[in-house]
């Protein structure tokens, strides 16, 4: 049977995962050094923003329409599977316009394209706003001068989910569909299987991985194991520039290979796939009394600030977007420093947009790194090089969670195609 190994389990390696997990013809192994949804996964809000978008064409639209559709067939197929319950809130998105934003020609030829592509977007008057969510300022205070809110969109079919319930659904029902989930295991290696002439079926590479574990007398113990694999998927986000260098640093890299884009706006690439991290820091906020519409509850976004609505009078507001300082910025950075003033602009940006949250308590505060590729659009989704049948599913920057669905069709595409022509 063929062997799949995938490299990583936030919600892109997870949902790759399940989506492989739906052919029978393949063995899949996922190693993460981590719990799933640690990393950039479990710092997401989940925002879902895709018919409100402004892509219109191209790979950036159909990924996007791609995966609105197939969350919609996801959710309840793996609540099913699972008996999980996944938080999916289905009152859409409610995008604040400005007064000196675009004009109203602009977002009525967006709705009628949108419609022509099966979702419906509202525009909404200010009257049509208050009414519909009544919990809605009316003026956002900027340093540059107010900003008068005069209606909104309404996108009917865009969607918000928690990603890391999700995760743990995505690997619940893979694992049940027999894939196997190996935590706590930090790929070190992955080489060519030894032997000149390999015979037909057998695995042409070897992954290598360190596992801990303690003892009786909890000393730690280091241990290092090593599985074969016909197929490689690597999703690890910050950690896939040293893993990509390591490949590409090794034998593996054979001028002969033909490389396989997924698609023709994709390309294979002979460099290490250098991502580097975007901060991004928000707050949970727990109201003191109840707004004043229960039934309806979206997500309200504005200037790039996002309100989302949880269980009755929790919160998530979020985020800031923070670059690494260009003096420090170096291939495969990690992390990036923070700043305390940003997260605090948009606490009083989110204080205007929804004027109860000022009046609530912060509970939880976090910061996550979005994996950002350099000088490059985001997703990377492409074969290694020149290495035959190592494939890299990262980069998504801020739409992880949106765009993973499509991500897995596609990576499942390629890599039938590649077993398909063995």
């Amino acid at each position: 049977m063929n062997h799949v190994i995938i490299v990583g389990c936030g919600v892109v390696g997870a949902t790759i995962a399940y989506e492989l997990s739906l052919n029978s013809a393949f063995r899949i192994t996922v190693l993460d050094r981590q719990l799933p949804a640690q990393a950039s996964t479990g710092a997401a809000l989940g925002v879902l923003m895709g018919a409100i978008s402004q892509k219109k064409k191209g790979r950036a639209w159909s990924m996007r329409d791609a995966s609105i559709r197939r969350y919609a067939t996801l959710v309840p197929e793996l609540e099913a599977a699972t008996g999980m319950h996944i938080p999916y809130n289905q009152d859409g998105i409610v995008l604040l316009r400005f007064e000196g934003d675009e004009d109203d020609e602009k977002w009525r030829t967006l709705a009628t394209l949108r419609q022509s592509q099966g979702w419906q977007l509202d525009l909404w008057d200010k009257a049509t706003l208050h009414r519909r969510c009544p919990d809605v300022g009316d003026v956002l205070r900027t340093p540059e001068g107010d900003r008068l809110i005069i209606g909104a969109v309404h996108s009917v079919h865009d969607r918000q989910i928690d990603p890391v319930a999700l995760t743990h659904a995505l690997v619940a029902a893979a694992q049940r569909n027999g894939v196997e989930f190996l935590f706590d295991a930090a790929v070190t290696t992955i080489a060519r299987t030894d032997g000149a002439g390999l015979a037909s079926g057998q695995a042409p590479y070897h992954v290598e991985y360190c596992c801990s574990s303690r003892d009786d007398t909890q000393e730690v113990m280091v241990t290092r194991q090593s599985l074969p694999a016909h197929q490689i998927v690597i999703s690890t986000g910050l950690g896939t520039f040293p893993l990509t260098a390591a490949v590409l640093n090794s034998a593996l890299h054979s001028p002969s290979s033909t490389p396989q884009p997924i698609e023709k706006t994709s390309t294979s690439t002979s460099a290490p796939v250098d991502i580097r991290p975007v901060a991004g820091q928000a707050v949970r906020i727990k109201l003191s009394q109840p707004t004043i519409n229960t039934a309806f509850t979206p997500v309200i976004s504005g200037n790039d600030i996002h309100v989302v609505p949880l269980k009755a009078g929790d919160y998530w507001v979020g985020a800031t977007v923070e670059f690494p300082d260009e003096a420090a910025a170096r291939a495969g950075m990690q992390d990036c420093a923070v700043r305390d003033a940003l997260l605090e602009t948009v606490l009083k940006g989110a204080y205007d947009l929804f004027p109860l949250l000022s009046e609530g308590t912060i509970t939880q505060q976090w910061i996550g790194y979005r994996p950002r590729p350099w000088n490059r659009p985001a997703p990377v989704i492409e074969t290694l090089g020149h290495v035959p049948n190592i494939i890299v599913a990262t980069g998504h920057y801020r739409n992880g969670v949106l765009l993973a669905p499509a991500t897995a069709q596609q990576v499942r595409a390629l890599i039938e195609s590649q077993y398909n022509g063995q």
